[in-house]
């Protein structure tokens, strides 16, 4: 695990903030000189019959204006509703037609997971170059948990697939190119919690806290590891717990 899974230090975002100053001119203009980075705080809730996961991206460097630039369809500098609603509706169907290939686990049992809400909270009052903030929410349903013993499974990419696809539609969209798109650091946080009859037992990766209320991963990945590998070469992130007392 740890070949894919580092904490990076200032000394290497120093070196890489000079190395990037040469490599952010893009299509005849300059953006800012500002470390690429998608940082996401994921949280996920797992109550009787559901699981609640809820995201806050914010994404700095290049990648935030290009989105800006694709929302604005019209090129006219400013948002309309509708330029708004039709480009998240957009990505909301390509992230759920990715989601459709990858599962959550509940013990043996496959489960599906959807997006259900993406928007920016501060969109229309940003400026252009600043960090664009987003905000989504999945569902997963389709089952009933009674007393004993549950592990929860989840392919890794599904924590990146909105960033993932937000970058292959700026590829297509504004050009933006693969040097930019490797030169993005992905930063995850993510907490899970269970309501009050749920204990964690376990958990790959990451720790648990309060007494196994809570489950706490936070790391550095980047495209050449969990973002580019197949399905299967890297382990699910595992959460095993208890609902009700242990006998």
């Amino acid at each position: 695990m740890t070949q894919y899974f580092r904490h990076i230090g200032w000394p290497f975002w120093l070196a890489y903030f000079m190395a990037a100053l040469a490599t952010l001119q893009a299509h005849g203009y300059l953006f800012k000189y500002a470390r690429e980075e998608m940082q996401d705080d994921i949280q996920i809730q797992v109550v009787t019959n559901s699981i609640h996961m809820t995201s806050q991206s914010v994404y700095t460097g290049q990648i935030a204006p290009h989105v800006r630039l694709m929302i604005d369809s019209n090129r006219d500098t400013y948002f309309s509703e509708e330029e708004i609603r039709t480009f998240f509706e957009r990505l909301k169907q390509r992230v759920n037609q990715q989601l459709q290939t990858f599962r959550v686990w509940l013990n043996q049992s496959p489960l599906n997971i959807q997006l259900v809400q993406i928007r920016s909270p501060t969109l229309l009052v940003d400026s252009l170059l600043a960090p664009l903030t987003l905000r989504m929410n999945f569902q997963i349903s389709g089952f009933e948990l009674t007393h004993g013993l549950y592990e929860l499974r989840f392919d890794p990419r599904i924590f990146f697939l909105v960033g993932n696809e937000l970058v292959q539609l700026a590829r297509e969209q504004v050009e933006f190119t693969d040097q930019q798109a490797e030169a993005i650091a992905r930063y995850v946080q993510i907490r899970v919690t269970g309501n009050g009859d749920i204990r964690f037992l376990n958990t790959y990766p990451g720790r648990l806290k309060h007494s196994g209320k809570m489950v706490y991963i936070f790391g550095v990945f980047y495209d050449k590891t969990v973002l580019q590998v197949q399905e299967g070469q890297f382990p699910d992130f595992r959460f095993q717990f208890q609902v009700g007392k242990m006998e």
